[in-house]
């Protein structure tokens, strides 16, 4: 630029500084206001002072360097991604410490040497106490992503050069770096400065999660983004945690999201009292094949969906408190919150890879072949076959073949090269056979064969093939029964009943309400849809019989899903036989509530109104546990803090299931 043009800028920055309007260039931002300011009244700096870089020698470019080593190998990648974008516009990039120190720059080889001279090096001081208002130094004093361009600048000796810089966070909140992009003779328009300042805000941001991601790289990460469709593709907004569930690090996005920007609230604290989600089940949902969950936050019930990366490492402890050894997530899934599925899954876990047969039994629609695949899953077998097959599904004229199998021209029609059967298919996994009881006569006595020798003979084949494998059968109908009038074999019916489970139906479970939950965010996930339901139509499903148990459950969230219109289900959105009892129910509620209200003693009234209105809504189990928070928090006088304690629960979990289970405290009953 001209020595008129640099004279002009002089006396601009001096006249703007003393209050005076002169000069053409329009109004100065406020942090460019505030950098000219600290360049001359802190600093000391003349607009006229001569660029004179001070460059670092290469020991003391190590030193600086040193500490960042981690950091270092991430930002060259960030810095090559920019560059590639920037290239052909003639940018220089370039990364910074926080001391205002190059530590690495860069840019095209031919215009290297150019770029020296002009002080855009490694090892050269871009701080503000040096050169006065540039985007490097301006960058680390306000913290935030800006541009300096052109006359921007404070020093005369700088207005040739376009600069944009975005700060880079680590994991604990605190500026670890300055991203820095740099031109020479670039247009007067500012309108392409903002979307290159887009740009570098990206790849910053981009340093910042890889940096984080490879940190806690022995930590479960749970990246949660409000967006399904780009959780995959984008961090966003990443927690790691430790075993216990709780929360050791934060990106600054996480910490702009759950809070003010300060990650420090965020430490330490449980991931049951951040999001409705338990501690134990994070294997669970890291093993799912990075599948998102649905998650909303204790504060405000905001939804997310996330998904949780697993430890490079598995620690000695899984996630959660254990005392004893613990069944695969897919078992715990399954066992819910249910009292008789906890205790089946107890039974599960010590029979596992114990050779003992297990049959499920229970109403169609309970969930048996999944809790076969749950076992199958949590077994030595895991990796090997899961053959399932329906023996009432199957005609009886085939079911001999698709069991045992056939070798070629075992009989006519038969296929020229044979057919394996499930039996053998499953050999070192498991088989699975649904509806046991429907199997013909003539075949029990063949299977019960396989089960004692270890051996099957397919149709048409010379000599005996060995399997191995563990069976897992299941029955809507009582065998006994079928034992007692000659319909099943009694030898195979003990050979198969090693250990025998029986699911409940849906409407026995003790846990709907979580079920329901469960199976909404399933079915909303598939529809790429934040959904949660609401009280009303949370109660009426609770409280229905279930006939069709968990299919009859999920069909009818998946169009409860789709017919909601606003994240929410609410009853409309259920089918007319699931509306009529709910609104009796809340009808008897509410009347129960004013009685209740109307009573003489207000401050006992309001705990007394509030159980008997709930017996509407609550099964047995939930009642139990209702009072069990009630005698704690009555204890503590009503302190949340000490009630939890005393249960040994989060302060969020206590008042979310005092939200759930209608606890409400006599301080709020008015």
């Amino acid at each position: 630029m001209h020595k008129g043009s640099r004279a002009n800028h002089i006396d601009r920055v001096v006249s703007t500084i003393d209050g005076r309007s002169v000069g053409a260039a329009g109004p100065i931002h406020d942090v460019l206001m505030r950098s000219w300011q600290r360049s001359s009244s802190t600093y000391k700096l003349q607009p006229s002072h001569a660029a004179k870089i001070g460059v670092l020698t290469q020991s003391s470019l190590k030193d600086h360097r040193e500490p960042m080593q981690g950091l270092l190998a991430i930002v060259r990648q960030g810095m090559a991604m920019l560059h590639a974008r920037l290239r052909e516009a003639g940018y220089l990039v370039m990364f910074s410490d926080l001391e205002g120190i190059s530590i690495e720059t860069l840019c095209e080889p031919d215009r290297q040497r150019q770029w020296e001279k002009l002080g855009l090096l490694p090892g050269a001081c871009w701080s503000e106490a040096e050169e006065g208002t540039n985007a490097v130094g301006t960058c680390i004093a306000e913290q935030v992503p800006l541009a300096v361009h052109k006359d921007d600048h404070f020093c005369a000796a700088n207005i040739d050069f376009s600069c944009l810089a975005a700060p880079v966070f680590g994991a604990e909140g605190r500026m670890v770096g300055v991203l820095d992009a740099t031109a020479l003779g670039a247009s007067d328009d500012r309108r392409n400065q903002l979307l290159i300042l887009e740009l570098m805000r990206s790849h910053a941001t981009l340093i910042e999660n890889a940096h984080f991601l490879d940190r806690f790289r022995d930590h479960w990460i749970l990246n949660f983004n409000r967006a399904r469709q780009f959780l995959d593709v984008q961090a966003e907004h990443l927690l790691a945690l430790d075993h216990r569930g709780r929360v050791v690090a934060a990106n600054r996005s996480a910490s702009l999201e759950l809070g003010s920007g300060n990650c420090s609230p965020l430490l330490n604290a449980p991931i049951d009292g951040l999001f409705d989600l338990r501690a134990e089940d994070i294997p669970r949902l890291a093993s799912e094949f990075g599948l998102p969950t649905m998650l909303h936050t204790m504060q405000s019930s905001a939804a997310y969906f996330g998904s949780f990366r697993p430890p490079r490492k598995t620690p000695a402890r899984s996630v959660g408190p254990v005392a004893r050894p613990t069944a695969s997530p897919s078992l715990r899934m399954l066992a819910g919150a249910d009292i008789r599925m906890l205790g089946h899954v107890d039974k599960l876990i010590r029979v596992l890879d114990r050779d003992i047969a297990i049959l499920l039994t229970g109403e169609t629609g309970t969930g048996k072949e999944l809790m076969a695949r749950a076992i199958h899953d949590s077994s030595t077998r895991a990796g090997r076959p899961f053959v399932a097959i329906n023996c009432a599904a199957i005609p009886d004229s085939l079911i001999e073949s698709e069991l045992f199998g056939y070798r070629a021209g075992a009989f006519t029609g038969a296929s020229s090269k044979g057919h394996c059967g499930c039996i053998e298919r499953a050999s070192g996994g498991t088989l699975f056979l649904d509806e046991i009881g429907d199997m013909p006569s003539h075949l029990q006595s063949r299977l019960l064969r396989v089960m004692a020798e270890g051996e099957i003979t397919p149709l048409g084949a010379q000599a005996p093939v060995k399997v191995d494998l563990h069976v897992v059968c299941a029955t809507h109908c009582h065998l006994p029964t079928l034992v007692a009038k000659g319909h099943f074999r009694e030898d195979l019916y003990y050979r198969l009943a090693g250990l025998t489970i029986e699911l409940p139906a849906l409407r026995e479970r003790s846990d709907r309400e979580a079920l329901v939950n469960d199976i909404l965010c399933q079915e909303a996930q598939a529809q790429g849809l934040p959904v949660r339901i609401d009280a009303e139509a949370l109660a009426a499903l609770s409280q229905h019989a279930w006939p069709g148990n968990l299919r009859q459950l999920r069909s009818v969230l998946r169009l409860a899903v789709a017919l909601q219109h606003d994240g929410v289900v609410h009853l409309a959105d259920l089918p007319g036989d699931m509306v009529a009892p709910a609104s009796a129910a809340l009808a008897a509620l509410t009347v129960a509530a004013k009685v209740a209200t109307a009573a003489p003693h207000a401050g006992a009234v309001s705990e007394v109104g509030l159980d008997t209105a709930s017996n509407a809504l609550l099964n047995p189990r939930q009642r139990a546990e209702r009072d069990v928070l009630l005698a704690s928090l009555r204890q503590h006088q009503w302190q949340a803090s000490r009630a939890a304690e005393a249960l040994q629960m989060s302060r969020a979990t206590l008042y979310r299931k005092m939200k759930r289970l209608h606890i409400v405290s006599p301080k709020r009953s008015d």
